[in-house]
């Protein structure tokens, strides 16, 4: 309670002593068993709908109920005060009614999967401005943000699907960029803004690392050499301008709140992000993993910055074991990449020494 209210009741001898002290909350493990209770129970109610229903109702039967779970898990989370059983066994009444009422789309396309996408998204929207929980709602903005990307690029001819996931990928970037860029000019939505700001940056890394792994080694020289340029190198060209414009905007984004005492600073770290995008044109995952350690760093998320460092040293691995050239070759490429990251530590050091830091020869 209120300790002005409570001093109020008090002088009107309404109350008399000190103010009531908040419950302590539960000890973790006590919230942690209330949360596995909760998924099984959920998982023991989706089993029993489908054992006792599967071959008594349709599918139309399967989406009522897939629907009345929703809104019964909504209606759990708008309660005023909830415990964490109520609240993860709403969390699993969601994602079970979701589940269930992806049966209709299946219903209304002919047994096809072509709509399931489609319809997984639009639940999700109408789940992540109906149910006030960020949890929820980052699980939602994923889900549906993945869920549309999958059907454009199942809807698409089959000699274009990897067009579109580069074309697509490329837009998740600059999205990813726009979102994480503008947080703070939309505190009155941060609720909303945040969670759909997870949901875009799931998307981006689920479409980047397929399109990484559709990008060829040899599409460089097809470029360069072949006057023939078809839909796909378009695609791909696309792909690798929008990512590097996205980390561009981050970049600039990020020197600008650097104080003006540090111009220096910014200019070495401005022509830094200029080299590492040249770089990018032919590591390609370069990148969408420094544009998330930049966002991550400016607008101090340190989830942000973990998972950008984890996806380079990831792609930083994989690009060294596909590597067709010699061990002795890559131990070599080691140690001068290893010799030129020392150098470079010197030189910054010397160029912008840290205030009583004593510099060794």
């Amino acid at each position: 309670m209120n300790e002005a209210l409570w001093n109020r009741l008090r002088e009107a001898s309404l109350v008399a002593g000190d103010p009531p002290g908040r419950a302590a909350p539960a000890p973790w493990y006590i919230r942690l068993m209330l949360g596995v209770a909760a998924w099984i129970s959920a998982g023991l109610l989706l089993c029993s709908f489908g054992l006792a229903f599967s071959r008594v109702f349709g599918a139309v039967t399967f989406s009522v109920i897939g629907f009345v779970l929703c809104l019964g898990a909504t209606f759990l989370f708008r309660l005023p005060r909830t415990g964490e059983f109520v609240h993860q066994l709403a969390f699993a009444a969601s994602l079970v009614g979701t589940a269930l009422f992806q049966f209709i789309a299946v219903q209304l396309a002919d047994d096809s999967a072509s709509a399931i996408p489609f319809t997984l998204a639009l639940t999700m929207t109408v789940l992540f401005f109906a149910i006030p929980d960020g949890a929820h709602r980052i699980w939602a903005a994923s889900v549906g943000i993945c869920a549309l990307c999958v059907g454009l690029i199942h809807d698409a001819p089959p000699e274009m699907r990897g067009s579109v996931l580069h074309v697509l990928a490329g837009a998740s970037s600059l999205m990813l960029a726009g979102f994480w860029t503008w947080e703070f000019k939309h505190l009155r939505n941060i609720s909303r803004w945040r969670p759909a700001a997870y949901g875009v940056t799931t998307a981006f890394l689920l479409l980047n690392a397929m399109a990484i792994e559709l990008l060829t080694v040899s599409f460089f020289f097809e470029l360069f050499y072949k006057r023939d340029m078809d839909v796909h190198s378009l695609a791909r060209i696309v792909w690798i301008g929008l990512n590097g414009i996205a980390l561009l905007w981050t970049a600039w984004a990020y020197l600008r709140k650097i104080p003006a005492g540090n111009s220096r600073c910014a200019w070495g770290l401005g022509v830094l992000v200029g080299i590492l995008a040249l770089a990018h044109l032919k590591l390609v995952f370069l990148g969408p993993c420094l544009m998330l350690m930049l966002l991550g760093r400016g607008q101090g998320n340190r989830l942000l910055m973990g998972v950008g460092v984890l996806a380079l040293l990831f792609c930083l691995g994989r690009f060294y074991y596909v590597l067709e050239i010699t061990l002795l070759q890559k131990s070599l490429y080691m140690m001068a990449s290893a010799g030129a990251l020392l150098l470079a530590r010197y030189a910054l050091l010397r160029l912008w020494p840290r205030d009583g830091e004593v510099l060794h020869a």
